[in-house]
This record gives structure tokens, C-alpha cells and sequence, in this order.
């Protein structure tokens, strides 16, 4: 683990340039949009010519989102959706 926000990479039990896939899981949004640019260079300095980024985020009007809106980081206040209401299949909430 290391904190990839940062002007300079910490020692990594790897080399740069190694990586074949990579995957940011829900990263993107908990980094302050100021230091999303320097986190994605600091990873595409970890991969290979030819390697991967596998990339799943919350996006605005998302069911994670519409699920929980009062806690959305979407914004920076709470706000009511203005997306249609979608019911969820039976035993997924």
C-alpha cells in the first residue's frame, strides 16, 4: 500500500515499469480532485508499455449514489436526486 498522491512514490516491493494490470476500485473519488492528476501519473509510472488501468468509480446519478444521496460526495452538500426513482430487484438492497 502506498499513498500515491504524492510528488514521489515511497519504496514499492516493485520496480517502475513492471505492472501489467492495475486497478483503481473505488480510489478516484476519496482523492481530492487537485491531486487526482499526480495519483494517475504515479500509477502510469508503475505500468509497463502496453499495461492496464481497470478503473470503477461512482458516477453522478449512480445507484450508489441514488441509494444514498444524503451521503454523496458528489456534491458538497446534500441535495435531493433529480434521476427517476429505480426500484431495485428483490433481496439487493
Amino acid at each position: 500500500v502506498a499513498d500515491i498522491t504524492q510528488h514521489h512514490l515511497p519504496p514499492l516491493p516493485l520496480q517502475l515499469g513492471t505492472v501489467d494490470i492495475a486497478t483503481m476500485v473505488f480510489s478516484l473519488s476519496a482523492i481530492p480532485p487537485d491531486r487526482a492528476p499526480l495519483a494517475i501519473r504515479n500509477l502510469l509510472l508503475l505500468l509497463r508499455p502496453g499495461g492496464k488501468v481497470l478503473v470503477r468509480d461512482y458516477a453522478r446519478e449512480d445507484m450508489a449514489q441514488l441509494r444514498h444521496p444524503a451521503f454523496s460526495r458528489m456534491s458538497a452538500a446534500p441535495r435531493k436526486s433529480t434521476a427517476p426513482r429505480m426500484s431495485l430487484p428483490a433481496g439487493s438492497q
